[in-house]
């Protein structure tokens, strides 16, 4: 399997914060078995390191909500097509700005020849539900909820998706499973960036995430947990 983190490299990425945290990266991602790359990334108005608030290491991604995302480059090992695949991050929001729903990570553009699939929070003031869109032909949901009191803003929370082998679909609030179906998509394979704090094309303001994201991870060829679970407590890889 192939495992990605989300990096950069010396010479797309110039501030010395987000070098040592590339530094930082590359020496968390010890090798078990796996084949572990950080990726580069491009950053977008805003879009910085925090060493305010983070869930492992020094520093997070930090999105003030308007406008500010990274953005990598099309690859073909997030191309999960009827295969296996873990996405998972942790996340804690600030707050809700403007409208539509917070994006987390993927490759979803405006309109329907642009989307592939992705993982975002529910609309405003519904901070508890997150949904996993994805594309085979025709746009399709997934959608994990927790009870209202479980997800509160400026906490740092865990949540992944996963495709096992039997093609059951997952997605997980803190390791427990939120919703879950059976699908065998093929979804479909798109040259689109992929954004992570935006959703791809969104006007300022709308479909942004005002909040941290660290640790994301996305692996092609594995569900890594298949299953309620505890969420890691030291940075990835997970053995």
């Amino acid at each position: 399997c192939r495992s990605y983190l989300m990096g950069g490299t010396m010479d797309i990425l110039s501030d010395e914060k987000i070098r040592q945290a590339m530094r930082e990266a590359i020496a968390e991602a010890q090798d078990y078995g796996d084949h572990y790359e950080p990726i580069p990334e491009r950053r977008v108005a805003q879009a910085q390191l925090d060493d305010a608030q983070k869930k492992f290491g020094t520093t997070s991604a930090l999105f003030d909500g308007t406008n500010d995302y990274l953005s990598l480059l099309d690859s073909a090992d997030w191309n999960f097509g009827t295969g296996q695949f873990t996405v998972e991050f942790w996340v804690r929001y600030n707050a809700f700005t403007g409208s539509g729903r917070p994006w987390m990570v993927g490759q979803m553009g405006q309109t329907d020849s642009t989307q592939v699939w992705g993982v975002a929070g529910a609309a405003t003031t519904v901070a508890n539900t997150f949904i996993f869109y994805f594309h085979d032909g025709a746009l399709a949901t997934l959608t994990g909820t927790r009870a209202a009191g479980d997800f509160v803003f400026n906490t740092q929370y865990h949540i992944a998706v996963d495709r096992d082998a039997s093609n059951i679909i997952r997605i997980y609030f803190d390791g427990v499973i939120s919703g879950s179906v059976t699908d065998s998509a093929n979804i479909r394979n798109l040259v689109r960036p992929l954004h992570i704090g935006q959703r791809e094309g969104a006007s300022s303001g709308t479909e942004n995430l005002d909040g941290w994201i660290d640790e994301v991870r996305i692996t092609k060829g594995v569900a890594r947990y298949a299953g309620a679970f505890t969420p890691p407590d030291n940075p990835f890889p997970k053995a």
